[in-house]
Parts: C-alpha cells; structure tokens; sequence
C-alpha cells in the first residue's frame, strides 16, 4: 500500500512548525562571512541554502531526493512533489538562467522562496486562484527568467495562506566579504600529502 499524498497545506504547517534555529545560525554566519555582493559567491550561496533546506526538510521526516541534475527544480519530497528552492534578500526573484543563452521558458515550477524576514511557497495554481495573473509578474531578463518582488506585496493583499514570518535578517554593513571558493581551494591543499625530497 502507496503511502498517501501530501497536501501542500500539510507540508508547509510542518516546515513552519520546524525547529529553525540552526538553519538561522547557519545563513546569518553564511550571509556575514561571504554574502552576495561578490558574482563568485552567488552560485554557491544559493546552494548552501538549498542543502540547508534540505536536511531541515528530512528533519521533519519527510524522504527527501536532491535533484542535481534536474532542470529548473532542486528537490523532491517523496509523496508531495518536486520544487525549486530560492533565496532572495531583496529585488525581483531569479527563478532560473539560461547560461548565457537566450532564455525561452517562460514557465515557472513551485518555489519555496526565503527571503530575510518571510518564507513564502509559490505555486502557480494557488498564486492564480487568488486572482493574481502569474504572466503579469514574470520577466524575461534575456538570458533568464525572473519573479518581480511586487508579487509578493500582491499576494500579502491577497491573504496568501503559503507564507509564515521567520526573521535571518543580518546587518549586510558587517559582511566579510570572503570568497567562498576559497574554502574549497584551502579543503584541497590540506588533502595534499606533502612528500620527502
């Protein structure tokens, strides 16, 4: 017998009633020590959230397949669905690129979207039952496609259920500013066995 399936309402009251405190220790260091203004870190601080999101999501209980490979989506709970993890600190929401080609999908898959102060799941038929036109908050940027943040003051309006406060919010002033590649670079070096001459 198929375990049942799970209702978005179900998955996200349990992600909201998850103990977050170490996934908010772990991006307020991430977003003080590296953060995003350099290009080089972007990439990779979007993955350290996504692996971040990952294993508070298996904490809950829920079997959870990371989808590396995957076109447009980053994860899968085994009986609810496949979804993309996002982090945004502030402006229009980069839902995917098309490394440095001309972008073509104008599709956007669910989304379960932090942004300093608010999670938000976003699913295009809940977005569209509440009156919202999803094609109006899309953007072709060329080379990607993007969320404009006015959605999101949208569905506030709206009263969009899929959404709970959770405040990371650090004092950007204070970042380092490290390279993140750099934690890779010295993982190597202290792999190298030095040897006799």
């Amino acid at each position: 017998m198929s375990a049942p399936i799970i209702s978005l309402a179900d998955f996200f009251e349990k992600i909201k009633n998850q103990d977050k405190t170490e996934y908010k220790k772990f991006m307020q260091i991430l977003m003080l020590t590296y953060g995003t203004s350099l290009p080089c870190n972007r990439f990779a601080f979007g993955n350290c959230n996504e692996y971040a999101i990952r294993d508070l999501i298996k904490e809950t209980g829920y079997t959870v397949n990371v989808l590396q490979n995957a076109t447009r989506i980053d994860i899968e709970v085994e009986n609810f669905g496949k979804f993309s993890i996002k982090y945004s600190g502030s402006g229009d929401i980069k839902l995917h690129n098309s490394n440095n080609q001309a972008n073509h999908d104008m599709s956007m898959c669910d989304t379960l979207l932090v942004t300093p102060t608010v999670w938000w799941f976003l699913r295009p038929s809940e977005i569209e039952a509440k009156g919202i036109i999803l094609k109006d908050y899309l953007k072709n940027t060329g080379d990607g496609l993007s969320l404009k943040a006015t959605i999101l003051t949208a569905l506030k309006t709206k009263d969009y259920q899929y959404r709970f406060n959770f405040d990371i919010s650090v004092d950007k002033s204070n970042c380092q500013h490290k390279e993140i590649n750099e934690i890779i670079y010295n993982y190597i070096k202290e792999q190298i066995t030095p040897t006799s001459l």
